[in-house]
């Protein structure tokens, strides 16, 4: 199935979660957040977040400043 990640498009297994997308595509797990179609998915809620096709995920990063 396909799903987009930060406007790329990935080839996936069906009945992928989230979490194992974020194994999968080797994704840093802490100071960040994962959206999909807009929506941030709390970390505990990511092993329960089935992916479907078309879902665009977006990682959001944590930055230091001000």
């Amino acid at each position: 199935m396909i799903v987009f990640f930060n406007n790329n498009q990935y080839d996936v297994n069906e009945n992928i979660t989230l979490n194992e997308a974020v194994l999968n595509f080797n994704l840093p797990n802490i100071g960040v957040a994962i959206a999909v179609n807009n929506n941030v998915i709390p970390r505990n809620k990511w092993h329960e977040t089935h992916l479907n096709t078309n879902d665009k995920i977006n990682l959001i990063k944590a930055v230091c400043g001000g």
